[in-house]
């Protein structure tokens, strides 16, 4: 778990569990919250999000890496993203991950696209089939599955995959909803 919002700023914190206790590990670069990432406990990414100042959304990519044998990790500088933003939803592993939807500045529009990353640099994908924000994402850059939002002004049960290629939409949720998360 790292970065997000536990008060009025964003934090850099980076803990991980161990099926029995939080440990604190090497914090993020920049304090950020409304991230998206992806990855696994050993190599991950954080992607775009809010900062502390202003709050302004950044295009920065931070990359985790953690090495076993020593018990320790660090962060580094990844690639940029094309399109600054927060309340994104991104899924995949450090070296294939995606990110999509979210949106710009405060008071910008919802985004509906999408960018591919390959461990080093981002690429445009295709655009969602709508704007959103404040979704949830699961799965892998050529597996990904977005559920839930905020479109364009209202909560939604919308459910859209994404193959590498293309979004298309599929079986809604029960329940609009906005502000969940996903995983797997």
């Amino acid at each position: 778990m790292f970065g997000g919002e536990p008060g009025p700023a964003a934090t850099a914190n980076n803990e991980s569990w161990d099926n029995s206790s939080w440990t604190e590990l090497a914090n993020l670069s920049t304090a950020r919250g409304r991230s998206g990432s992806g990855g696994t406990s050993t190599a991950a990414f954080c992607a775009s999000g809010t900062t502390n100042t202003g709050p302004t959304v950044t295009t920065a990519t931070e990359e985790w890496n953690f090495e076993s044998t020593l018990g320790a990790g660090a962060w580094s500088s990844g690639g940029n993203i094309n399109t600054a933003r927060g309340h994104a939803a991104a899924m995949g592993i450090q070296t294939a991950g995606l990110i999509a939807g979210g949106a710009g500045p405060p008071g910008a529009s919802k985004l509906n696209n999408s960018e591919e990353y390959d461990g080093s640099s981002w690429t445009e994908g295709d655009n969602m089939v709508t704007t959103r924000k404040n979704c949830a994402g699961c799965g892998t850059q050529t597996a990904g599955l977005i559920f839930g939002g905020y479109d364009p002004s209202a909560r939604n049960i919308e459910t859209f995959t994404y193959d590498g290629t293309n979004w298309a939409e599929v079986a809604d949720l029960n329940a609009a909803r906005h502000n969940l998360c996903g995983a797997g």
